[in-house]
């Protein structure tokens, strides 16, 4: 059995120590990659968050501008005795109605009025479409509804 000397010792000790500091380097390293990924792909969904919920909001505000001007438009009609509301449309409004609402109450998407309350000349139901969102306006019951939908095409053909 062979004794060794001081000298071997410390180049075993200095190769095993190398050797643990790179090991401990590259698991470092490796764990600060998994952290930034995961962190990247939660950023990316929180921020997909805020956009669909920012675009929400608009819609919204855009839709309730939306029923503000279908009752101005009603009143206008009223006085000339003419009903806004046309259940054969495919709109529930009279031709031009729809594009009238939408330059008073400066939105840019598609309505369709659903029902109508004829003794109080407005609208009980309806759905604003714009772009992904569509907000669906309901008031038959005491207090007013508004459900803000965003849709996702799944798939394409």
């Amino acid at each position: 059995m062979k004794i060794k000397t001081t000298d071997e010792y410390e180049a075993d000790y200095k190769h095993e120590s190398l050797d643990t500091y790179i090991k401990n380097r590259r698991n470092r390293v490796f764990k600060i990659l998994i952290i930034i990924i995961i962190l990247g792909i939660v950023g990316s969904f929180a921020w997909r968050y805020v956009v669909i919920d920012n675009g929400a909001k608009k819609a919204l505000r855009e839709a309730k501008d939306v029923r503000i001007g279908i009752s101005m438009l009603a009143v206008e009609n009223y006085s000339k005795k003419e009903s806004l509301y046309d259940v054969t449309s495919s709109t529930g409004m009279t031709e031009g109605s729809e594009a009238k609402v939408l330059e008073v109450s400066n939105a840019d998407g598609h309505i369709t009025v659903l029902s109508w309350d004829a003794e109080n000349n407005a609208p009980t139901a309806f759905i604003y479409e714009k772009d992904q969102y569509i907000v669906h306006y309901n008031s038959k019951s005491e207090d007013e509804i508004w459900k803000v939908f965003y849709t996702y095409q799944v798939l394409g053909y």
